[in-house]
């Protein structure tokens, strides 16, 4: 079935200025203009408090596959070929280590730049977060970037993340 997150060609994203529905031809549109140094691949976030299996593998798959995609446009699109940027994919995969290490493997086998790592800052414990990290942590190279867009970012989120 359709996502009511806006299917298979999009994902809700908060901003400033409320919801939207971006994906990656969206993104690359407003990239072909904005000409960005940095550009986060779109992913559809999922607290690590969600349970069902069906969204959680979505996620991770919706994130692999939009990632493909800029990667594709980005090697391929004359108007995005002539200028120097680079590509964060989304690390998806809720609570689920394994489902976070696939997510992970995926993304470190693609010519991206580094990582952020999604589903983080949303009221989760301590310890589960922690538990996420650590995966994260020992399945990303070392010597790419991680970043963490934690909704809230309280001072504790971020020292438990370095």
């Amino acid at each position: 079935g359709t996502s009511v997150h806006g299917g298979d060609a999009v994902c809700a994203v908060e901003t400033t200025g409320g919801r939207r529905k971006v994906g990656p031809k969206e993104l690359l549109e407003v990239q072909k203009v904005m000409r960005m140094d940095i550009v986060a691949a779109p992913a559809e976030e999922v607290p690590l408090d969600t349970s069902g299996a069906r969204r959680m593998n979505r996620a991770v798959s919706r994130a692999g596959d939009w990632l493909k995609e800029l990667l594709d446009a980005k090697a391929q699109d004359e108007d995005l070929t002539s200028f120097d940027w680079h590509i964060l994919a989304g690390i998806q995969g809720c609570a689920d280590v394994k489902l976070r290490q696939k997510a992970c493997a995926v993304a470190a086998a693609l010519p991206v730049s580094g990582f952020w790592v999604g589903g983080l800052g949303y009221e989760e414990d301590a310890r589960g977060r922690a538990k996420i990290l650590e995966a994260v942590g020992v399945a990303l190279p070392a010597e790419r970037p991680r970043f963490l867009p934690l909704n809230i970012g309280t001072p504790v989120e971020v020292l438990q993340a370095v």
